[in-house]
């Protein structure tokens, strides 16, 4: 939830330049959105969404960042630790604090510790934090890595730490520090301390007084750190790296590192003070030597604190800005620590608490402003930490950590306020006497410092609630005025609070509702949960009006929401968050039992209208979030809290008058004063009954059961509550006729839980109060009760039950399934104090037995053991040889022969328990052991008529079949209320089978199994199932990420393996027969609990390795099954839980192992470790195999870092070997796509090679594979799905490849660098050369099989043609698969194929065979082939059989044939696809023309000749060679009349003509040679005629014929012929002259083409024309008006003679 805008007002807001008036606004994200001045604050204060906080006179300043603290934690939390220091911190300004690395344990001197210690930090500090790293001799190689992980810098001592895990550097450690950290932009800081040779030996300085502070000082002289500063000096001038000088001690120190800045200036240095800073520290600027008390050791630091003078020097170095920063250097230590020795005690002083006000006592006296202050205590401080962009100033776009000071305040330190963990010695003096005794000596104890902070506002973050303190020695509350009404102790939410919060108190008045923290003190080792001493905060958490309305009583929920019943009979919630919310309040009230129109009631009409009735009791279902509360008056209410527990909503409610009505419907022989009023509700846990919800208590005594679900008529059952429905009525003792017992009279409070129930009884008169005790002692079919009378020694003030016992370390998920056997325990308070109650279980009852009469053999075991039944006692026996093997060795033993002793005899195969006799007399023989054994009455009631199948019996089946017996047993059949109280969670009757039911005549009764085996797997089954149907993963979101997190902790799958070992321990001393059913099922059973084991092992290794990320590193599909959504069906959940993961989840495990080695490499961590101890752990799960494939995975991953190729080959060459010599025992996706991401394709290639032949080394998958894939041949086929299984890997390094060449780009730089992948790194063209190197490496190969599976993906890419242009002749592999292949495939697959194999076959110089393969391409119908392909392959046949040299001349006929009818068939497609749509052949026809090649016939009669495509028809006679002359007239006849018809648009004479022509003359070109396809007279007779008619220029058609190819003599013959017939049809075309004007213009034409004739045929010619000239004077004889003609035709023919 985001916060709202705030604005935070003062009168001196301390900015970097200067101080002003006005004010800081915050965004919704707790970022500084702007600066205001004064006069812009009325602005703001229009806008009702700004909160605002005005400071008035206190000085708002950026929070301090102190970049010098010790926290001390992990390791030394005695100490200090992150919850105190931050609170410490934030209570004196300080919001954000830099913990040094050392003092800690470990310290952060690798990346694993920085986790550490990052990982303790989380949920404990009131601040923002940040590390600094360490240099130590030898760590080097992880500083830059540390880098990456966040340090700010680093820090190293020059001299000797004072803890062994911190040792300090010398000049060697220093180069190689600094050359790793070059570059890095980080920092490297020093203790600046080297001891001068000149110096006295310590030896020396113990003579002297060892309690005086001068013997110390002169024990760390100042030239100490000046020779310090000379090696830091000379170090500036060989590098670049920042160096930084902490707590600054000497004075003269600062003048030496200005040296070393100028030098590094002079350089040409351009960092912040040219890389060399200094700092000092407050006790420096605070303190003197000179007034250090003897003895007081809590002013002892390093460097020590000097002389008065050295300290005024420090003071105007400060002032002159030649010091760069301030910080406290906390470091704090237990009080042991600081002895009176100064030599001997812990050196460092606890301050940064008061950092900020010691600094401006004494900065303000000097005439230091806020604003220099804020520089040096914020600005520059983050600065060095690289945190500028972010903390240290009142900047816009920088964190909101503001703090309210108040510079004109003085205030004295005393015990009280320090917050950090040990307070010094001196505190623990008064104040005043050594005020009074040492008047003139400054102890901090009685220290009056100026300033202080206002602790609500140290910072605008308010995630981290800022009223919690710690470390109160108070144990009770006295803030109320007012009567406590109701009391009610809570577990509070998750991540609301701080951890040191354990419980919330509830106290409610009649005025007030406070809400109080509960912490917990304990010098336990933090492994340990046990505490010593509780303690209450302070101040309230919540504080809350009741609004004139009483609170009864106090309830919780596990998940940590606060219930209270209200004294109106409403139920109220306190609703309470991390962060601010409604309005800024943290929490509020909300009344669940009105609705929204309530408040239009005024409340005296709600008085007057409803009599009150008061909630005196809730109790919460925590298993299925139902929340139930009982009224006064006994009304019953139930409240759903939904699926997830968060939700609320009403369900139902049942008033007394309507319960009685129902119990008196059941139990009709009692009157119904019996069944009210109703005292006490109790709510029944999903693990004790899964029908029954609730239980109420009458006063009487008589348990009332209540359900909230009803099965539809389908039997399913609603997963929510939907009703409230009475279904068993169940009497206490006294009320069966011949009772020897008393009735429970006046029962006030009971309690139920796990099957026993507690009442309290007042009798009245004065008389002691009792308390009852009823507890089912005997499993199913028998329903008993043990009945306890207690007397109490005062009235009973309280009931309550206790959380049961359990490991600490457990998870609150397993710890929700309830142990079976538990021992259940009680509260009852009384006026004389309060008495624990426990009810042990079976098991107890044994131990108590064997331990009483020593050993299994007496009488009494032996009852125990047919009372509860031989298996299901056998069980107990089994459980306490398990459980008591550490606590009593003795009962142990005795419990395991007591398990041999009875449990080998066959259980009996009824369903109705044989009571013995002695149990008829109600005692059995034993003086220990007397319960009393009773039972009552018990019927049910069917379910509301509506919610019933009339077809289906009632939802719950009989539970109070009567049988004849003994009045003091009522023995019934099988319930399934029964069921689920004797072993919830479990199905007994799946191990032992031995229910008897209806059966016909021929059914053959199972196989019955020993006592004993029954109990092994009953025990087996009450171990797991706290497990079973428990969830493995949840998913959660962070950031708006998801991830999965394991709702199983590495400690509950230790506790459950530990008690699976035990039970696996002591199988194996459990014979059966040999070859007999139950040895078969208790060898399962081993193999089964192995198993589990191996799992939760698994488990519990995945648990400490951050499961998260382990989870995000499987496949997606895995990790959908990990986080699977529950289904639920008859409230069973099915969803992939411990269940199918222990049963069937080893495929899951696998992935979760080779993500947890991934994890290793990853962080470049050895895998030998974890092999080893995955090895140790899961045998079966994690093999040797995987353990040498996880080594490899190491040297393949090590490989990727190597820069020397050498090496690098070696490396990959070795981690191959190792695969290769467990193979075929590898995961090949894995181990292939670690060599893929080396780019050793080769090395993909050899594996799987070497893997298929050992899987296959009969080469029954080849012989499978050439035998054609026969289906009867299974092993074969086996074998070939395996081999093809691997080589698939080889595919997938091609398609990696293919896709990069696919994508014409480099992979991405970012996921090659992230991931390490080499193949990223490949341009388009490098992964085609790897592509086609990776192809020939596998063909070169000579497993077929492998060529099989390259030759497929290739083809499946359509690469094929890629094989033909590796260089070399293809494999003889390529033509047999290609065959093969066809055969089997589809037509268009096939298609492909062979058009394949043509070229193979004809690049390895088989001509005629790819002839052959084309011809059958060509011809085959319905390939799918278009006829412009059959074409191409006819063609290259030709070519192929040309190439082929002899023979193959009946081949080249037909190839050639089917050519030419092809370019005929492709003619008539063309002609056929142009015609009109309703002309067109039909689509199938047409598609028949691409399906197969046609018969020349079938394409004349069926195509053709049908739809008048002439042309075609043209072709056709001329691909047959008929010779009819009247239909090829006819042709051309109807090709020139179509020509003509579509040429009719055209506008002139000529055109017309002309289109005509063209056409002629295409089609012309194609047949002049021909003969008898082209009768040239009958066409230009037809032309001549046209132009006759149309009147065009009567020279186009001999031209056109010319142009065709016709010669000039042919022509002349053609026009002798014409004009010598003289027919009428050129005077019924409109010009009689036309053919001799033709003749007199084709002699002129003739003109001009004789010369260039050769002589023969000029004269050829000449003679043809003078027979033209002849001709044409003879058809113009006798007609007149020719003359002209006549001498046109004589001067043409003139012309041509003297040609001659």
């Amino acid at each position: 939830m985001s916060l709202p805008r705030r604005l935070f007002l003062s009168h001196r807001v301390v900015l970097e330049d200067g101080v002003i008036d006005g004010g800081v606004l915050v965004d919704t994200e707790g970022v500084i959105e702007r600066v205001v001045q004064r006069h812009e604050v009325d602005i703001l204060l229009n806008d009702d969404e700004i909160q605002v906080v005005d400071g008035g006179r206190w000085a708002l300043l950026a929070g301090v960042v102190d970049s010098h603290v010790h926290v001390n934690e992990p390791g030394r939390t005695a100490w200090e630790g992150f919850l105190t220091a931050s609170a410490a911190a934030a209570a004196g300004g300080i919001t954000t604090i830099v913990d040094m690395p050392l003092n800690s344990i470990p310290p952060t001197t690798t990346v694993h510790n920085l986790k550490v210690k990052a990982e303790t930090a989380k949920g404990n500090v009131y601040t923002d934090v940040a590390f600094w790293g360490g240099v130590i001799p030898g760590n080097q190689d992880s500083l830059r890595d540390m880098v990456a992980a966040g340090v700010i810098g680093f820090k190293c001592f020059l001299c000797p730490s004072g803890v062994e895990e911190f040792p300090h550097v010398e000049a060697s450690d220093l180069e190689k520090a600094v050359r790793a950290l070059e570059g890095t932009g980080t920092v490297l800081a020093f203790h600046a301390e080297i001891e001068d040779e000149n110096v006295v030996e310590r030896e020396s300085h113990n003579l002297k007084d060892p309690e005086s502070y001068k013997t110390y000082l002169e024990s760390r002289p100042p030239e100490m750190e000046h020779n310090a500063i000379s090696l830091i000096s000379n170090l500036s001038a060989t590098t670049d790296v920042h160096l930084h000088v902490v707590h600054v001690s000497s004075a003269g120190v600062v003048p030496m590192l200005e040296e070393a800045r100028a030098s590094r200036s002079k350089r040409g240095h351009r960092g912040w003070r040219y890389g060399v800073t200094a700092e000092t520290c407050h006790h420096y600027l605070s303190l003197s030597a000179d007034l250090v008390p003897r003895g007081r050791t809590e002013y002892k630091c390093a460097p020590p604190i000097r002389h008065a003078e050295n300290k005024e020097q420090l003071w105007s170095y400060v002032s002159e800005g030649r010091l760069d920063l301030i910080v406290s250097d906390h470091s704090p230590c237990t009080p042991d620590l600081k002895c009176s020795n100064t030599l001997e005690a812990w050196g460092g002083i606890s301050s940064v608490q008061f950092g900020l006000s010691l600094f401006w006592s004494e900065a303000s006296a000097r005439g230091i402003g806020l604003e220099t202050a804020s520089r040096l205590l914020s600005m520059n401080t983050s600065r060095l930490c690289g945190l500028q962009r972010r903390k240290g100033a009142l900047r816009p776009g920088l964190d909101a950590d503001l703090v309210f000071f108040d510079p004109d305040a003085v205030f004295s330190v005393t015990p009280e306020i320090i917050r950090h963990k040990n307070k010094m010695p001196s505190l623990t003096h008064s104040v005043n006497s050594v005020c009074q005794s040492e008047p003139n000596n400054m102890q901090l104890e009685c220290l009056e410092l100026a300033g202080c902070t206002l602790d609500r506002y140290i910072n605008a973050d308010y995630s981290q609630p800022s009223f919690l303190e710690h470390g109160s020695d108070v144990a009770y509350f006295d803030g109320l005025g007012e009567t406590i009404v109701s009391v009610g102790l809570v577990k509070p939410k998750p991540g609301v609070f701080q951890n040191f919060v354990k419980y919330l108190l509830v106290l409610t008045t009649t005025v007030d509702i406070v809400v109080l923290g509960v912490t917990f003190s304990s010098n336990k080792p933090e492994s340990t949960s046990e505490y010593e001493e509780m303690h209450l905060v302070a101040e309230p958490v919540f504080m809350l009006p009741t609004d004139g309305v009483s609170m009864m009583v106090v309830k919780s929920t596990a998940k940590g929401r606060i219930f209270m019943g209200g004294k109106d009979g409403c139920l109220y919630e306190i609703a309470y968050q991390a962060q601010l919310g409604w309005f800024g309040k943290h929490c509020k009230k909300i009344n669940h039992s009105t609705n929204a129109l309530s408040f239009l009631v005024p409340s005296f009409l709600n008085a007057a209208l409803y009599d009150e009735d008061p909630i005196v009791k809730i109790d919460v279902d925590n298993s299925r979030h139902i929340l139930y509360t009982l009224s006064e008056k006994g009304c019953i209410e139930v409240f759903d809290l939904g699926d997830d527990g968060q939700s609320l909503s009403k369900v139902t409610k049942l008033t007394q008058g309507k319960i009685v009505s129902l119990a008196c419907d059941i139990v009709k022989t009692l009157e119904a004063s019996n069944f009210k009023p109703v005292v006490a509700i109790s709510a029944v846990d999903s693990t004790e009954s899964e029908y029954l919800n609730l239980v109420a208590v009458t006063q009487t005594g008589t348990r009332l059961y209540f359900s909230t679900f009803y099965e539809d008529a389908n039997g399913l059952c609603e997963s929510r509550p939907v009703y409230l429905n009475l279904i068993h009525v169940r009497l206490p003792p006294g009320f069966t006729p011949n009772a020897s017992v008393l009735k429970p009279k006046q029962v006030h409070s009971a309690v139920y839980e796990n099957g026993t129930l507690l009442m309290v009884c007042s009798a009245g008169g004065g008389e002691a109060e009792m308390l009852w005790c009823l507890s089912r002692v005997l499993p199913a079919p028998g329903f008993s009760e043990a009945q306890t009378l207690l007397p109490l020694d005062g009235p009973a003030w309280a009931l309550t039950p206790l959380p049961s016992t359990h490991e600490s370390f457990l998870s609150s998920s397993l710890l929700l399934k309830k142990e079976i056997w538990r021992v259940s325990r009680w509260l009852v308070v009384t006026s004389s104090g309060a008495a624990v109650i426990a009810a042990g279980a079976a098991p107890d009852l044994l131990r108590t037995l064997l331990r009483d009469y020593r050993g299994p053999e007496s009488q009494s075991v032996r009852d125990f053991f047919q009372l509860h039944s031989v298996e299901q006692a056998c069980a107990c026996a089994l459980y306490l040889t398990c459980e008591d093997t550490g606590a009593d060795s003795a009962v142990s033993e005795w419990a395991a022969r007591a398990f041999f002793l009875y449990g080998s005899q066959p259980t009996p195969a009824v369903s109705n328990f044989n009571l013995p006799s002695q149990m008829q007399s109600g005692v059995i023989g034993s003086p220990k052991f007397l319960p009393r054994q009773m039972s009552t009455p018990m019927s049910t009631r069917l379910p509301h008529p509506l919610q019933q199948n009339p077809k289906q019996g009632p939802l719950y089946p009989q539970l109070n079949q009567s049988f004849t017996g003994t009045p003091t047993h009522t023995v019934m059949g099988q319930s399934p209320y029964q069921q689920s109280i004797t072993s919830p969670g479990l199905n007994q009757s799946s191990f032992t089978g031995n229910i008897s039911q209806q059966r016909d005549m021929n059914y053959q009764p199972p196989v019955e199994y020993s006592a004993k085996h029954n109990a092994l797997y009953i025990y087996v089954g009450r171990i797991l199932s706290s497990i079973w149907y428990l969830k493995c993963v949840t998913e959660e979101n962070s950031s708006d990420k998801k991830y999965m997190s394991s709702k199983i902790t590495g400690e509950d799958c230790a506790y459950v393996v530990q008690k699976l070992q035990r039970v696996a321990s002591f199988l194996q001393r459990v014979v059966s027969l040999p070859h007999s059913e139950e040895q078969a099922s208790l060898h399962a059973l081993k193999i089964f609990i192995n198993m589990a084991i191996e799992m939760l092992n698994l488990w519990k290794v995945l648990c400490e390795h951050q499961f998260h990320v382990i989870a995000a590193g499987i496949p997606p599909e895995q990790q959908s099954a990990l986080a699977a959504v529950s289904v639920k069906y008859r409230r069973v959940n099915i969803f992939l839980n411990n269940r199918e993961l222990l049963v069937g989840g080893q495929e899951v495990a696998c992935f979760l192992l080779g993500s947890l080695v991934t994890g290793y490499l990853r962080d470049n961590a050895s895998v030998d470790g974890i092999s080893q101890k995955l090895r140790q752990l899961c045998p079966t799960l994690y093999r040797q195999e995987d353990a040498t494939c996880s080594k490899a995975n190491e040297l393949l991953l090590f490989a990727k870092q190597q820069k020397n190729p050498a090496d690098r080959e070696e490396m990959l060459q070795q981690a191959l070997k190792l695969c290769k010599d467990v193979a075929p025992n590898v995961n090949m996706p894995i181990v292939c796509s670690k060599l893929l991401s080396c780019g050793f394709y080769s090395g993909v290639v050899e594996l799987c090679v070497v893997c298929a032949s050992r899987i296959d080394p009969q080469d029954k998958a080849l012989h499978y594979y050439r035998s054609d894939q026969p289906s009867q041949d299974r092993e074969g086929h086996l074998a070939y799905y395996r081999r093809m299984e691997i080589y698939r890997e080889v595919c997938t390094a091609l398609e990696r490849l293919y896709e990069i060449c696919a994508s014409g780009s480099q992979g991405s730089d970012s996921a090659a660098q992230s991931t390490g992948d080499v193949t990223l790194n490949l341009s388009a063209a490098d992964a085609n050369y790897q592509g086609r190197k990776l192809v020939w490496e596998c063909l070169y190969r000579e497993d077929e099989l492998l060529h099989v599976a390259i030759y497929e993906w290739l083809v499946s890419k359509g690469l094929g043609s890629e094989l033909l242009s590796l260089g070399v002749a293809p494999p003889t592999s390529l033509r047999t698969y290609l065959q093969a292949a066809a055969r089997n495939a589809p037509p268009s697959t096939a298609l492909q194929l062979l058009d394949l194999l043509w070229k193979v076959l004809e690049k390895c110089g088989d001509h005629l065979a790819a002839a052959n393969v084309l011809e059958g391409l060509a011809t085959k119908p319905g390939s799918g082939a278009t006829l412009a392909q059959r074409m191409s392959w006819l063609s290259a046949g030709v070519v192929c059989v040309r190439g082929a040299g002899a023979g193959g001349g009946e081949l080249l006929r037909r190839l050639e044939e089917a050519a030419e009818v092809a370019r005929v068939q492709q003619a008539v497609r063309a002609a056929a696809a142009s015609l009109p749509r309703h002309l067109a052949p039909p689509p199938q026809h047409m598609q028949r023309l691409d399906d197969e090649l046609l018969e020349i016939t079938q394409l004349y009669e069926e195509y053709a000749d049908r739809y008048n495509l002439w042309e075609c028809k043209l072709a056709i006679v001329q691909c047959s060679g008929h010779n009819d002359t009247l239909l090829v007239e006819n042709i051309w006849s109807n090709i020139i009349n179509e020509a003509e018809a579509a040429a009719r648009a055209l506008p002139a004479a000529d055109d017309r003509l002309a289109a005509v022509l063209s056409k002629i003359t295409t089609l012309g070109r194609e047949y002049v040679n021909t003969g008898h396809c082209f009768p040239l007279y009958f066409i230009v007779r037809q032309l001549e005629i046209m132009s006759c008619k149309l009147q065009a220029d009567q020279r186009m058609v001999f031209k056109a014929i010319l142009n065709i190819g016709v010669s000039i003599d042919q022509l002349l013959d053609i026009y002798i012929k014409l004009v010598s017939v003289n027919e009428r049809v050129w005077l019924a075309s409109g010009e009689e002259t036309h053919a001799a004007r033709v003749c007199a213009l084709l002699l002129e034409e003739a003109r001009e083409i004789v010369p260039t004739l050769p002589a023969t045929a000029r004269r050829r010619t000449l003679a043809r024309a003078k027979d033209l000239h002849e001709a044409a004077l003879c058809s113009l004889q006798a007609r007149p008006n020719t003359q002209k003609l006549i001498d046109r035709l004589t001067a043409a023919q003139a012309h041509l003679d003297r040609m001659d």
